[in-house]
């Protein structure tokens, strides 16, 4: 069993009602914003406008957003899954 695994458990019995349909756009301005999530994850602050722009959050920074308490791990993978394929990319499947 996983990291990730057990913060989904742990954060799923502490928040059983969260939107699991948030954008990683919306989690970003839920966790207050780019330059707040920079400071709270510690990366440059240009880093969180690109995810912003990408609707993409980097796995890696899954578990220190969850346990913020800015959004769960089903959450965030959700909205991973529902980006649409990179152009050129592997498609996904349906």
């Amino acid at each position: 069993m996983g990291v990730e695994f057990g913060l989904y458990i742990l954060y799923s019995v502490l928040m059983p009602d969260t939107d699991t349909h948030r954008s990683h756009r919306d989690v970003i301005a839920v966790a207050g914003g780019p330059s707040r999530l920079a400071r709270t994850l510690k990366c440059t602050a240009g880093r969180i406008p690109q995810w912003k722009r990408k609707d993409s959050i980097p796995p890696r920074y899954w578990a220190a957003i969850v346990l913020r308490g800015h959004a769960s791990l089903e959450e965030l993978a959700g909205a991973a899954a529902r980006r649409p394929a990179k152009a050129g990319g592997p498609k996904r499947a349906p």
